[in-house]
């Protein structure tokens, strides 16, 4: 079974790899070679039908080999055997997972979280990268790079995602945590204080 999907690759999740260059040259430099990079980046199973390339990101049109009931069950599973630490088994059924559907961004996420258990950080944040290309965003997804990024000591990749798991979901702790731990105030703790300051002023001014 074939699908056909439209994804978005971003330029701010391709800083240090080879598919970035497409975004340091421009459209009009690189040419059909974007094609033949964005092939190699999903690999085997995914044909690139179309891209347009602009400064920032990629938004193309690809079409895959699908087996979304086979590939979800075997996520499950996989996320099972995750959640009672046998992360070896798990990997295993989520590679299968991935086999029969590339663009499941549960499986690509769940994968990702054991190579980050495993101390594979940059492993870990390539899945968590193809999860948001192919999947939609969540707050645990942007956690998850964030704090994939501090490993890494890149703080202001870091700071780039926690900041947009709490567009999300401002109150996250996860998320707040690390920014503090960061030095990085969070911006809606920080529109708060903003607002106590101006209603404190206000009230003087009475």
């Amino acid at each position: 079974m074939r699908q056909t999907r439209s994804l978005i690759v971003r330029s701010e999740d391709h800083l240090n790899d080879r598919l970035g260059v497409i975004f340091l040259v421009g459209p009009e430099e690189i040419g059909d070679s974007a094609i033949e990079r964005l092939g190699e980046y999903f690999g085997r199973g995914v044909r690139i039908i179309k891209a347009v390339v602009a400064r920032d990101r990629i938004e193309i049109e690809v079409e895959a080999s699908w087996f979304p009931e086979e590939s979800n069950r075997l996520v499950e599973a996989g996320a099972r055997l995750r959640a009672r630490k046998l992360y070896r088994s798990a990997q295993s059924l989520l590679k299968e997972a991935i086999e029969l559907d590339p663009l499941n961004a549960n499986a690509l996420f769940e994968s990702g979280l054991i190579l980050a258990h495993s101390g594979m950080h940059s492993d870990a944040l390539a899945m968590f990268v193809r999860a948001r290309e192919t999947g939609p965003e969540s707050t645990a997804l942007f956690n998850a790079m964030g704090a994939a990024c501090i490993k890494q000591e890149r703080a202001s990749a870091a700071i780039g995602y926690l900041q947009r798991a709490l567009e999300l979901e401002p109150k996250n702790f996860v998320a707040r945590r690390m920014l503090g731990a960061l030095g990085h105030k969070p911006p809606a703790a920080e529109r708060s204080k903003a607002d106590k300051s101006d209603r404190a002023a206000k009230t003087k001014s009475k």
